[in-house]
């Protein structure tokens, strides 16, 4: 953990409240949005992990540290374009077909049922029929994600309430029901439920683009765009160490721009 690794000290809590939180202490929140809202109201400043705070008053309590998730759902349409025309750049330009080797395995009549319609590198940017799995309907980072992926390619959208993966299981029919030609998902838990409902049937799997770099992503060789962490947490550690040192200058908002991880696609 940074914080330990920089010989700062910590108490972890796991609440939505804080009001436990000592005066002389500097709260750091990671996914609890209620706590940022409650602490904001209150002015008390503090340190919002991988998302930004609401904009307007909030915004001017809480420092923040971020992904640019647009640039990440941006990212990820790019690849995804460069998958489906089978041009050079990052990617190498092969066929949809092979992408889900490894995945599933076809037989009989059940490979020709699940076979793609046809060659999507074939067809024009405007008849690929692209799928997205997002996140939360309240979740800015998802909304973000969505919108920078829409800004380049038109995509059906299939909201997911949460970001777990037995939640994104249930949406799976419906993501995989239409046959995309290619599908965005905006965290890797969620990639992992549409891979996990298609080869318990054996389905074949267009292209998949994650967002995150989860450690899951790895194990599934997973193509997604990766939260850069390293340089994040370094100054979410710096920011702490100014805070806590009686640094009373304005709100930061650190915004760092995500990469892709490139494996099978």
């Amino acid at each position: 953990m940074a914080l330990a690794r920089d010989d700062v000290p910590f108490r972890l809590l796991h609440t939505e409240n804080p009001s436990p939180i000592a005066a002389e202490s500097f709260p750091v929140v990671w996914e609890v949005p209620a706590a940022i809202s409650m602490l904001a109201a209150r002015q008390r400043p503090a340190l919002l992990i991988n998302d930004r705070p609401p904009p307007g008053l909030h915004s001017l309590q809480i420092d923040s540290v971020s992904t640019d998730d647009y640039s990440g759902g941006a990212c990820a349409a790019q690849l995804l374009q460069q998958k489906l025309a089978g041009a050079p750049g990052l990617l190498a330009p092969l066929s949809v077909a092979p992408v889900a080797r490894g995945r599933a395995k076809r037989s009989g009549n059940q490979a020709a049922q699940n076979a793609p319609r046809t060659d999507a590198s074939s067809r024009a940017s405007s008849e690929w029929k692209i799928a997205i799995l997002s996140g939360p309907p309240g979740d800015s980072r998802s909304n973000q994600r969505v919108a920078g992926f829409l800004s380049l390619l038109p995509a059906a959208v299939t909201t997911c309430p949460t970001w777990f993966l037995e939640d994104a299981l249930v949406a799976a029919p419906k993501v995989l029901g239409s046959r995309p030609d290619a599908i965005f998902c905006c965290n890797d838990r969620l990639a992992q439920a549409l891979i996990v409902y298609a080869k318990e049937r054996g389905m074949v799997l267009p292209p998949i683009v994650g967002f995150d770099d989860a450690p899951i992503a790895e194990q599934l060789d997973l193509t997604t765009i990766a939260i850069p962490w390293g340089p994040l947490l370094s100054t979410a550690v710096s920011l702490i160490r100014r805070r806590l040192a009686g640094d009373v200058s304005g709100p930061v908002h650190q915004i760092f721009p995500p990469r892709p991880i490139i494996r099978s696609l």
